[in-house]
């Protein structure tokens, strides 16, 4: 479940061979000549949670920039 504020935008980065989703340029280590700016990394977040069969809540007046709950545990 991905929680966004229904009001929300964020300038964000997609690896282009990866495809993994940062606010900066540099959090994959194949974003040094893969990465490409996306305007709205919300967007991008949302297309790929409902893809893959999640649920999205748009909250008002949040007062944060996005949350999730997983459906696996992170590797650490």
């Amino acid at each position: 479940m991905l929680l966004v504020p229904d009001d929300g935008m964020a300038v964000g980065f997609k690896c282009g061979r990866c495809g993994a989703l940062g606010c900066t340029w540099d959090e994959c280590p194949d974003w040094g000549t893969a990465a490409r700016r996306v305007p709205d990394l919300l967007e991008e977040m949302i297309c790929r949670v409902l893809d893959d069969g999640g649920e999205v809540v748009t909250i008002g007046h949040a007062g944060f920039a996005v949350a999730a709950r997983l459906r696996f545990p992170v590797p650490l």
